[in-house]
């Protein structure tokens, strides 16, 4: 197999690779050497993100092919900027072999998928607080585990588990609203998951933003904002209590996630932490309470 992607003819530049280049002097020889140091060093980051795509045991050979045809476009335009048009082939480096995937890949989504189906012993959550959320979490991932024996399998079942996340965090479970926000952190721009990620650090986020058992409703009710000590609150010492105050009231132990899925509340709590810090300071707080940052 020929292990060289190769860009022969240039066509029209594309726009949206975001590139810069040195200004191109008028002598063709000088701007030959200038595309060459510059390729030189394009080859070396393309094959250094080829080998990073190689250490995702999930990664596929579709993903293989984006990749290549994404260097190939950033070749192309490297030529049409440098004007190169020369009989010369530059082509692509080819790290990867034929393996489609990680050889552990294939069993391990067996065993995996086995036992999240209806007869396996993986039960998705659909109903409890953060207590009984964190204890079904942390069994969860003790008994994915135990299934796959060493640190490499686990790894990859950690990361295999987030392409089947819905599967343990179904429509209707309680926990869905603390899901969907975690889980949109985690795609990209195409709605693609992003890669590497792991479920356990999902599931972790999930309950960390959860309302905590332990605080009473009636603590949460009489929580009262903090008021702002002259000469002596600075905004960097009254946001910590602000926060504070705001995790009491809420019930929450982080309190920015709670708000990325409820904007309506997030303006809310702005309005009354403007009304807690002195006129000449609010200038310094910049938040648009108008827009929606769910």
């Amino acid at each position: 197999m020929d292990n060289n992607i190769v860009v022969n003819q240039p066509s029209a530049p594309l726009a949206e690779v975001d590139q810069t280049y040195p200004i191109i002097m008028n002598d063709d020889n000088t701007r030959h050497d200038m595309f060459l140091a510059f390729y030189e060093i394009a080859k070396k980051a393309w094959s250094r993100q080829q080998k990073q795509l190689m250490k995702n045991p999930l990664s596929t050979s579709t993903d293989k092919k984006v990749l290549i045809k994404r260097q190939a476009k950033e070749l192309e335009s490297m030529l049409n900027y440098y004007n190169i048009n020369d009989e010369v082939s530059y082509f692509i480096p080819y790290e990867w072999d034929n393996a489609e995937t990680h050889p552990r890949l294939e069993k391990l989504t067996n065993i995996i998928v086995s036992q999240i189906s209806k007869n396996g012993n993986i039960r998705p959550f659909m109903k409890g607080s953060d207590i009984e959320f964190g204890l079904w979490k942390d069994e969860t991932m003790k008994f994915i585990r135990v299934l796959t024996v060493n640190e490499e399998g686990y790894e990859i079942a950690n990361q295999l588990c987030m392409s089947l996340a819905n599967k343990l965090i179904p429509h209707g479970s309680e926990v869905k609203f603390f899901f969907d926000i975690a889980i949109k952190r985690r795609i990209d721009e195409e709605g693609r998951l992003k890669r590497g990620l792991l479920v356990s650090e999902l599931f972790d986020e999930m309950w960390h933003n959860m309302p905590k058992s332990h605080i009473h409703k009636k603590s949460q009710i009489l929580a009262q904002p903090p008021k702002w000590i002259y000469g002596k609150d600075t905004l960097e010492t009254f946001n910590k209590k602000y926060d504070e105050y705001l995790s009491r009231r809420l019930g929450v132990q982080v309190v920015g996630p709670y708000f990325d899925g409820n904007s309506a509340l997030r303006c809310e709590y702005y309005m009354n932490y403007q009304s807690c810090i002195p006129h000449n300071l609010c200038k310094e707080v910049k938040f648009d309470i108008h827009k929606d940052i769910s």
